[in-house]
């Protein structure tokens, strides 16, 4: 008896040690114009952090297929700024940081908000996962495998980091490891694993620079082929936070005006 106790008191001391990372509190710590460029098959994503207030971030999300899209100087920028030529789908979403919820998601196509599924919906899933810090050992590794007598000291995978169209040497990585809850979706119950620049990098480390997904029927990967700062949307939104949880009334998108956040009197 005294023998499975010991067993079980040690299986449980490094689960007291154990901690999560939410996307969505390293969604909190994103600057306004830090944007992400993904690739997906034959499909690019560019998410722009277009403005952050209090606890809820304003992220643009533009999709082009690669037959689509033609960069001048493989700038995303200035094809942004040319209102993305090409693109298929141009919205915006504001997440609130402190439940990782979907407040709004606006149509710049459409001109208009639409009602967000929280339950189907991925961005609002990945954010709320838990994920889980892999240890070393069980790192992928560069190189040909060894035998299980020698000392492996090949160095470990880290996926490529590019900051400005420049790809960015050096630059270390965790690796973090979460499983897709029962929800009904493709996804239900697949691993995700996730690789984040390590420490205090000036690079975004609140969106994977290496996504995948794993399981019986899905297969998939999601990589940061491009990054920066400083991008500013050519489109315009005016609208109040307080009335996102709702349905905004206020909304519009000229070109030419700032972001006007208006203070409405609460009433109780």
């Amino acid at each position: 008896m005294a023998k499975k106790l010991f067993i079980i008191l040690l299986l449980l001391i490094p689960m007291q040690g154990w901690s999560y990372l939410f996307l969505k509190e390293r969604l909190a710590l994103a600057r306004p114009g830090d944007f992400v460029v993904t690739a997906q098959k034959k499909t690019y994503t560019l998410w722009l952090i277009r403005e952050k207030e209090k606890h809820q971030v304003l992220i643009e999300e533009l999709t082009v297929p690669s037959s689509y899209l033609k960069l001048d100087e493989n700038s995303w920028k200035g094809w942004v700024q040319k209102e993305a030529p090409g693109h298929t789908s141009w919205v915006a979403y504001a997440v609130d940081v402190r439940n990782g919820r979907l407040l709004g998601l606006y149509s710049f196509d459409n001109q208009k908000w639409c009602e967000v599924d929280q339950n189907s919906n991925f961005l609002t899933t990945l954010l709320n996962l838990g994920f889980t810090e892999m240890p070393l050992n069980m790192r992928r590794r560069v190189g040909p495998s060894v035998s299980f007598s020698a000392k492996d000291q090949r160095p470990y995978w880290n996926p490529s980091l590019v900051f400005d169209g420049k790809e960015v040497k050096g630059v270390p990585f965790d690796h973090f490891q979460a499983k897709w809850p029962r929800d009904g979706s493709e996804l239900a119950e697949k691993w995700i694993d996730i690789y984040l620049p390590s420490g205090n990098t000036p690079y975004p480390s609140y969106f994977p620079y290496w996504l995948q997904v794993s399981g019986h029927l899905a297969n998939a990967k999601i990589r940061i082929i491009d990054s920066g700062s400083n991008l500013k949307s050519p489109l315009n939104i005016n609208w109040t936070y307080q009335q996102l949880p709702n349905a905004p009334s206020s909304v519009d998108n000229r070109k030419g005006e700032g972001v006007n956040h208006q203070q409405q009197p609460t009433t109780r």
